[in-house]
């Protein structure tokens, strides 16, 4: 978490700068996630064990850089803190075990967002590529039988690639940029060396001041 903080701080220092330099606008953001696992090696290790998939509740944060190149285009790099991984379920001695895998991440996604006019604001796609740093073990947390047993391991990849797409609705105030929207990301490349994936739903509200 300190190394979060430190990251956060400059990243927020270095994008003042540029906003103030160039006329950017700098704002934060805040959103909740559902999140899965995918992967054909993934979906045979639940069958394997007579396993179902399942969803599990995440969250991010964190600050971003607004680039407005037409009234109509504008380019946003995201830099957020965020929660995230699936959850499982299967049945081991007539007992129900529960299962969640979560990681601890950094991700540095940079969208392009194109818009319309729409009543008093704007609607936007977005869509663009992202790197997800993976900040500590994933942990593998199963409750069953009274207990929980938790363990941890280390991402073979610590760094991946992924994508991200989604709309949202941009409002302004006297005093800034409200923005609300619903985003769909997935990692494509390995995270372990298999094509297991992860995967969230989220909502989040955005907010830059103006300056």
């Amino acid at each position: 978490m300190k190394k979060v903080m430190i990251f956060m701080i400059l990243f927020l220092f270095f994008s003042m700068t540029i906003v103030f330099s160039a006329g950017l606008s700098l704002g934060g953001t805040i959103g909740g996630a559902i999140g899965w696992l995918s992967g054909s090696d993934w979906i045979n290790t639940l069958n394997s064990i007579g396993g179902t998939n399942s969803i599990k509740l995440g969250f991010y944060w964190g600050i971003f850089i607004n680039i407005e190149l037409h009234e109509y285009i504008s380019i946003r790099p995201e830099f957020l803190y965020s929660n995230q991984g699936g959850a499982y379920k299967y049945s081991y001695m007539g007992y129900i075990i529960d299962g969640t895998i979560t990681a601890k991440a950094l991700e540095i996604p940079i969208f392009f967002n194109p818009k319309i006019r729409f009543s008093s604001g704007y609607l936007f796609l977005s869509v663009g590529p992202e790197l997800v740093f993976f900040l500590d073990d994933i942990k593998f947390k199963e409750r069953g039988f009274g207990m929980t047993v938790e363990t941890g391991r280390s991402a073979d990849n610590p760094i991946v690639f992924g994508f991200a797409a989604g709309i949202g609705y941009e409002y302004s105030f006297e005093s800034g940029n409200f923005t609300f929207d619903l985003k769909y990301k997935k990692t494509l490349t390995e995270i372990f060396n298999n094509n297991s994936s992860f995967n969230s739903i989220g909502m989040q509200i955005g907010f830059s001041p103006k300056l």
